[in-house]
């Protein structure tokens, strides 16, 4: 989405939504509620995790890009142990809500530097079209994969099961042709350019 329209108005509309679902979660009232707005919020979530590795791409030469993507992975790593420990000390304190409303002034800063000092260019050319049924077949491809693997604790026996669903339930749905679409998830052939009409590269 990022190439087709622009990488900094994804990433501030990713924050948009990780905001908005943080209000909502903290003002859930059953757990139904909850389980929804948390979803929508991993929505917002994901694509700040893919925007900012997106940013990197965009700013910087291939020769930095891997210093600043190790920075974001240490910093993801320290989130990962420290913001349940910091979780716990604000539901214990504060109060269980304040652990999503605390996301609030924070994101409202991360936009206002990211709209004020991010500047990029913008990338979309002509009209666009995207493949719904590409990222359809796609997740449901790596989401049948991923269960089949999980599902047997022997690695090698998981792992063969993922290579024979692969085969069977993700590879030939890819490489049916797809008229109209002319950024394709995954293009055809490997001498095949970025906007080759349809088929999948990899399939």
């Amino acid at each position: 989405m990022g190439d087709l329209y622009n990488r900094k108005t994804m990433f501030l509309a990713s924050i948009a939504v990780f905001l908005g679902a943080s209000a909502l979660c903290g003002t859930a009232s059953t757990m139904n509620e909850l389980i929804i707005f948390r979803a929508l919020q991993g929505v917002g979530a994901g694509g700040l995790g893919a925007g900012a590795f997106a940013l990197i791409g965009a700013l910087l030469p291939p020769r930095e890009r891997g210093r600043y993507q190790g920075m974001v992975a240490i910093v993801m790593a320290v989130g990962s142990i420290g913001g349940p420990l910091a979780g716990g000390v604000i539901t214990g304190h504060l109060g269980w809500r304040w652990a999503f409303y605390l996301n609030l002034p924070i994101g409202l800063i991360c936009i206002a530097w990211c709209q004020l000092l991010l500047h990029l260019p913008h990338t979309r050319c002509g009209k666009v079209v995207i493949d719904w049924l590409g990222i359809t077949l796609m997740t449901a491809m790596v989401s049948t994969i991923v269960s089949a693997v999980m599902a047997d604790h022997s690695f090698q026996n998981g792992a063969a099961r993922g290579r024979a669903v692969t085969r069977s339930a993700g590879r030939r749905p890819l490489c049916f042709p797809r008229g109209g679409c002319c950024f394709p998830v995954v293009a055809s052939g490997p001498a095949r350019p970025r906007g080759t009409r349809g088929w999948s590269r990899y399939a």
